[in-house]
């Protein structure tokens, strides 16, 4: 593959990617998850671009070589197992069969709608661990096309927004849950981090 035949897709990738984190700096909006933002402009940049053969190749490129870098650095900076350790036991059980109840509904949910493979798993994965982080690390292992991961997308930060803003305070005020419960509750059940933090605050 030519260099003159991939940079074009690279560079819009790359404008996309940094547009992201702008919107975070700018907005510093707990909501403003830089990956989510991200991939909802590259949704909206793919609608307007149509299927465009010049930056296809640039495209493909920045998903095979970004993704993987990505995955390695996200661990490094979001992953904390010394603090992961420090969690009582029966939280931990918990949050396993939370992750469980996900992946079971919506895989079963998934096969009775007769729904696309690659959605069905990108939607569990992202529902059942971390919203758009685990879409977009589990698409390429599935070989999801774009419009698989902007569907599991809406659907997640849909179910996401739902349980934030209704669900949630709901559940809290009917069961007059603590704080340290409610913060616990969204910890476990919702999928964006910025979303986590609005909840816990």
């Amino acid at each position: 593959m030519q260099v003159r035949q991939v940079w074009p897709g690279l560079l819009l990738a790359c404008v996309v990617g940094v547009a992201g984190f702008g919107v975070k700096l700018w907005t510093n909006s707990v909501y403003a998850d830089p990956l989510l933002v991200a991939m909802v402009l590259g949704i909206c940049t793919r609608w307007l671009t149509g299927n465009n053969g010049k930056l296809r190749p640039g495209l493909l490129f920045s998903y095979r070589f970004f993704i993987p870098i990505g995955i390695v650095f996200y661990g490094a900076v979001k992953l904390n197992f010394v603090k992961f350790m420090q969690v009582e036991k029966s939280y931990i059980a918990l949050i396993m069969l939370i992750i469980l109840v996900y992946f079971l509904i919506i895989l079963g949910l998934g096969r009775f709608l007769k729904q696309r493979k690659q959605v069905t798993f990108l939607t569990a994965t992202g529902s059942a661990i971390c919203g758009a982080s685990a879409i977009a690390i589990t698409s390429p292992a599935v070989d999801a096309e774009s419009e698989d991961i902007s569907v599991s997308l809406i659907s997640v930060f849909f179910a996401s927004a739902f349980g934030l803003f209704i669900l949630l305070p709901f559940l809290g005020g009917l069961m007059h849950l603590p704080e340290q419960v409610y913060a616990f509750l969204a910890g476990a059940t919702l999928q964006f981090t910025g979303f986590v933090k609005a909840a816990a605050g």
